[in-house]
């Protein structure tokens, strides 16, 4: 599954766009998520955000430890917010990458 934000994303915009994606019962199916944030202009995306976002990636990935995600980003200014990402969820089965085209 790929997922595309573009313009400015807020962490309200990433936030629901998982509780839509999660409560969809193709979402059992899915296997991978990719998002792509390279037609991104602007983040607007508070550190609470990243703790929550983690949190609710964490809850998923105990009834779908398979699931792999990987954030694309255009600009090396948010890489560090995927990075942040990336460090909350180290101790949970969900492969994850962020990286830079």
């Amino acid at each position: 599954m790929v997922r595309e934000y573009s313009g400015t994303v807020t962490g309200d915009e990433v936030f629901d766009s998982i509780m839509e994606l999660t409560s969809q019962d193709r979402f059992a199916d899915v296997s991978y998520i990719i998002n792509d944030y390279t037609n991104m202009t602007e983040l607007i995306f508070d550190p609470v955000y990243v703790g929550a976002v983690s949190a609710m990636d964490k809850q998923t990935a105990k009834d779908k430890s398979a699931l792999k995600k990987i954030a694309v980003v255009a600009a090396e200014q948010y890489h560090p917010t995927g990075l942040a990402y990336k460090e909350l969820m180290a101790d949970s089965p969900m492969k994850l990458r962020c990286s830079t085209r």
